[in-house]
């Protein structure tokens, strides 16, 4: 769909059909999805490259599946920084591709989550089940926003400040996520990934 900068004026497309945050690629302006208009926000946000083998606008291969980068958010927590790659598979699902010091975990959002513990109270060191997987907690903080780009299915905007939880499996393959920036924790399942099994097409 077409849509037009609330601050700018300028048109772009936004392919990913749940994007509820923009950045306009014209003048870096930050907006949000309000009931059915693009509101500027009033911020802005350009991220640097970086050295990532990603970028938005990438198609890549991950696990014999066909995804298209369409955004992506950076945060920093206190040590440094990671980025979040947002993507669409070839049948419009929106997959999240977490960045770590060039380490990588592909991850979908667990809707209804079986899960045996509360995300409120969480602590590092605890061993917690989801989907019937066995995961150790390593880490739980808050996070800044740093910045972002393209098209997310979520509102975020940069300054702002999350409390977030991450995970792995006993066996060392599989991520957990867990975010609290919303009502309630969003929890996020998923794999780690070697880089040289992320092949990029243009």
């Amino acid at each position: 769909m077409q849509i037009q900068c609330a601050a700018c004026g300028a048109e772009q497309k936004v392919v990913n059909p749940a994007a509820i945050s923009v950045q306009c690629p014209y003048c870096d302006a930050v907006l949000m999805l309000v009931d059915t208009n693009w509101t500027d926000t009033g911020q802005k946000s350009r991220l640097s490259q970086g050295f990532s083998q990603l970028y938005r606008g990438a198609l890549c291969t991950i696990q014999q599946q066909d995804i298209q980068i369409v955004g992506r958010v950076r945060y920093s927590f206190g040590r440094g920084f990671w980025d979040e790659w947002y993507g669409l598979t070839d049948t419009g699902e929106g997959v999240w591709i977490t960045e770590d010091n060039h380490e990588f975990s592909i991850q979908v959002c667990v809707l209804n989550a079986d899960i045996s513990f509360n995300p409120e109270t969480v602590a590092v060191g605890d061993e917690v089940s989801v989907q019937n997987r066995t995961y150790r907690i390593l880490e739980r903080g808050e996070a800044v926003c740093l910045g972002l780009e393209g098209e997310l299915p979520k509102g975020l905007l940069p300054d702002e400040q999350y409390l977030y939880a991450d995970g792995s499996s006993l066996d060392g393959q599989y991520a957990l996520g867990i975010e609290f920036d919303d009502d309630e924790p969003a929890i996020f399942v998923g794999e780690w990934i070697h880089p040289k099994d992320i092949k990029v097409h243009s």
